[in-house]
């Protein structure tokens, strides 16, 4: 299956002390996956993350149920047109287990959340 264009997913992000080290950690996560890839897996980089620090007017606070108002996010693309849909969930999938190793939340916001929870319940299969 490739989903194209629709290799899109906003995750939401709780713990981080502050964006350079929610930075660290998708970089850290990025070079791991790297090394997985020079080790015979794809060797396309299948994720380009942005990192958002929430600046809106609001009480944020990470401690709360509503992500919404978490202090970060990610912006998660496909780093290339054609990368395909199982390259790019076990990518995210990836991202997701290593933030949760750093003891942090994450929330995504995606058209295949259900997948993406699978893929990180089942990390063996990544």
């Amino acid at each position: 299956m490739n989903h194209g264009a629709d290799l899109y997913c906003k995750l939401f992000v709780a713990g981080a002390a502050d964006d350079q080290a929610l930075s660290a950690a998708v970089n850290a996560a990025q070079h791991e996956s790297a090394k997985r890839a020079a080790a015979g897996a794809d060797a396309v980089p299948a994720l380009d993350i942005t990192v958002h620090a929430q600046v809106r007017h609001l009480p944020l606070d990470d401690g709360q149920d509503d992500f919404t108002r978490w202090r970060h996010y990610l912006d998660i693309d496909a780093a290339q047109e054609d990368v395909r849909f199982d390259v790019y969930l076990g990518a995210l999938a990836q991202l997701v287990v290593a933030l949760h190793a750093q003891g942090w939340r994450t929330v995504a916001a995606c058209d295949f959340e259900e997948a993406l929870e699978a893929a990180v319940r089942a990390p063996c299969a990544i």
